[in-house]
This record gives C-alpha cells, structure tokens and sequence, in this order.
C-alpha cells in the first residue's frame, strides 16, 4: 500500500473538453488508462495522482548530496588514489569524494556512440565529472565496486524522466 513517504506526484492532464461540463474521460499514464471526471480536474484542469511509488531513479544513493547548483556529491565508501605526473614529479592524488554534474545533449550523443551500455555508462560518468577525462576515466576504473555502482545511480537521476508536466 502507498503511504505519502513512498508515493510521487504524478500530473495527469485532463483532455480539454473535460472542463465543459462533459462527461468522464480516459487518459493513458504510464501504459495504463485512468478514469477521469469533469469533477475530478476542478477549476485547475489537472488532477494530481500520488498513488503511484516514487520513480527509483531519482532517489539518490547512500552518500550523495544534492548540491545548491544542480550538482551532486558522492562521498566515496573508498577513496581512490591517483599516481599523477606532472612537470613537478609524480604524486599521489586521493579522490575523497566526486561531483558529478548534469549532462548536455552533446555528452549524451557522445556517450551513446561508445557502444553497449556499460561504455555508455562509463562515458556518461566520465563527462559528467568534468574534470581531465584521463583522471575522470581513471577515478571511474579504480573505484570500489560499491561506489561505482552508485555513481551509475547518479547518472540515472540525471537521465531519468523529468517532471510530467512538461515543465
């Protein structure tokens, strides 16, 4: 059963004959149709469904913040250290934690191009990094598998469906 902890707002639009005194209408949402009623949409014209759970991708995981600028931060559950060479020597870079960033529409197509979907997934965190791809690439291969795994939870709340409202 769906509590409000657990259930999503989902915007349903009401076909535009609904509001002149018709009868009840059908939508489609989701795959399935939806039973609506000239009553139902009010003055608004929109009827909110909070019956259906949350969408899993948007929750983030243990140990990422959303921050103020649309970014998130992973703490990592393991640090990577990078061994990095510069024109100074060579030292070792521990990663502590990482932001990833929203992605573009370039990014995506360029991601998409790599292949099967692990590529896919690897690029799309890789860009969304946005620090020196040999490092993001780096930091991305050496991380714990938990991390990983978290990290692509990351990617999926940047590409998962946007809000039903068009908004």
């Amino acid at each position: 059963m769906n509590t409000p902890e657990n259930a999503a707002e989902h915007v349903i639009m009401i076909p535009e004959h609904a509001g002149e005194g018709a009868g009840a209408s059908s939508v489609l949402v989701d795959g399935g149709a939806v039973s609506l009623s000239a009553d139902d949409a009010g003055e608004a014209g929109v009827v909110v469904d909070e019956t259906r759970p949350k969408d899993a991708t948007r929750e983030l995981p243990e140990g990422a913040e959303k921050l103020d600028n649309g970014t998130i931060r992973l703490i990592l559950s393991t640090p990577v250290v990078l061994r990095v060479k510069t024109q100074d020597g060579v030292q070792d870079v521990p990663y502590n934690e990482v932001t990833f960033h929203p992605l573009t529409g370039s990014q995506m197509l360029d991601a998409i191009g790599k292949g099967n979907a692990a590529k896919t997934t690897q690029a799309l965190m890789v860009s969304s990094l946005r620090i020196v791809s040999t490092r993001a690439d780096a930091i991305v291969r050496n991380m714990d598998a938990r991390d990983f795994f978290k990290a692509s939870k990351i990617i999926q709340v940047f590409t998962g469906s946007g809000q039903k409202t068009g908004q």
